[in-house]
């Protein structure tokens, strides 16, 4: 389980620090939920990129209230984040069996 807190005031683009990957590389047989717990009108993007099954890179806008459930062998990528306000995320990783 991880929180990830953004709070913003203008800085510039912030990164996350991650690059592609997917919940199995570091633990087999995952379920991932992402819980967006706030997202602040004023922050600009800090939505989620993800591939698809043909590897096509697609975007999920975010907001506060957004859940998503993922298999935990989508490659995905937090965009940067930018502007000013607050962003919280908890997420919670599950084995399948």
């Amino acid at each position: 389980m991880d929180l990830v807190r953004y709070k913003l005031n203008y800085s510039g683009p912030i990164d996350s620090g991650l690059v592609w990957h997917n919940e199995n590389m570091n633990f087999p047989d995952l379920i991932t939920v992402l819980c967006y717990l706030r997202k602040d009108e004023s922050i600009k993007d800090g939505n989620l990129l993800y591939r698809d099954k043909d590897n096509n890179e697609k975007k999920i806008n975010i907001s506060s209230g957004t859940t998503i459930i993922m298999d935990g062998r989508v490659e995905h990528l937090p965009e940067e984040v930018n502007g000013k306000g607050q962003r919280d995320l908890i997420i919670v990783s599950f084995k399948i069996h």
